[in-house]
């Protein structure tokens, strides 16, 4: 969009003769000078690099891609405000233009390092898992020394350990919202025929519900009631003993991405070791009468293409040396 045509649209708001002028010198100077060059797209050799990331730069590019992405969400609130009042935008429309462009940039990268690697590619194949939730978790958990799931649910701080203020964290904060936009995607994707944990959550959460409406949650409604604000909608369902809708949410898809993150570390460990990883003890040894059982990985066998984890792992090493919450 040129200066006259901007202009034309804009001359009968009634603007400030100086902010008018301001305004057409400003895009002048955006068409004449390169230091308002475009964002460029990733060419074949950036592109042959991002297969060959570390861990490490590769956990840096999940970061970036969540910060790019929310500022391009507030820069098209922003441009959609300015449009409501009939206001110039030309400046913030080329900012979110190469806002997605970075975006899609980082997540093309992020693609590229995934597809490099067979749990990578079958975590591709997972619906609802895109390249930046399999790049995240390639990047941040390390399947040497952890023979079962627990180790990755803890990591990711969903194993309700007691975490003590002034007392080092004892999860990785990062893995913890990367899981939580895990489980939000499955959630979106629950009515398609593809999905398979989404489906998880839905099942799960109709069975919170259940124990919900019978008050089995009661203790738990009781403590919640001393500590939320009394004006708040979550205090009035825990102080008749239920847990809020919102709370039943969450305890769901809690439920549905550690039946993931079992999952995946089941493919990893096969991976890594050629075996299966060992039985869990709870189905083993799970009491009389209960219905524990073992859910196959969905899409296995695993793709026969690709590297192992143990070239992005490296050689195996004790496991209190390879995960630390940052």
């Amino acid at each position: 969009m040129d200066a006259k045509m901007e202009d034309t649209e804009h001359s009968d708001e009634g603007t400030d003769l100086l902010e008018d002028a301001i305004y057409l010198a400003t895009l002048e100077k955006f068409e004449e000078e390169i230091d308002y060059r475009s964002v460029l797209k990733l060419n074949q050799d950036l592109r042959a690099a991002a297969k060959m990331m570390s861990r490490d730069e590769a956990r840096f590019n999940v970061d970036l891609y969540y910060q790019i992405q929310k500022a391009r969400l507030a820069s098209g609130q922003q441009m959609r405000s300015l449009v409501d009042n009939v206001e110039p935008c030309l400046l913030l429309e080329w900012n979110h233009l190469n806002l997605m462009t970075q975006e899609k940039n980082v997540q093309k990268s992020l693609l590229d390092f995934a597809s490099e690697y067979r749990v990578g590619k079958w975590l591709l194949s997972l619906h609802g898992v895109g390249p930046v939730i399999s790049a995240g978790c390639l990047a941040h958990l390390d399947v040497r020394g952890r023979p079962t799931a627990g180790a990755f649910w803890g990591f990711a701080g969903l194993d309700n350990r007691p975490w003590n203020k002034g007392e080092k964290r004892p999860f990785c904060a990062d893995l913890k919202r990367l899981c939580f936009n895990i489980g939000e995607c499955f959630i979106r994707c629950k009515g398609s025929e593809k999905d398979m944990y989404g489906k998880f959550y839905a099942q799960r959460k109709a069975y919170e519900e259940e124990k919900n409406a019978r008050l089995e949650y009661r203790e738990q409604a009781e403590v919640k009631a001393k500590i939320v604000g009394k004006t708040t909608k979550a205090y009035k369902f825990y102080i008749e003993g239920f847990l809020p809708p919102g709370h039943l949410h969450a305890r769901a898809r809690r439920y549905c991405v550690k039946m993931f993150l079992s999952h995946l570390h089941h493919a990893m460990y096969l991976d890594y070791y050629g075996k299966e990883p060992p039985v869990p003890y709870i189905f083993t040894e799970a009491a009389p009468g209960t219905h524990t059982h073992f859910v196959e990985p969905p899409n296995f066998p695993l793709p026969t293409e690709g590297k192992t984890m143990r070239d992005l792992l490296g050689d195996e090493i004790p496991a209190t040396e390879t995960m630390s919450s940052d």
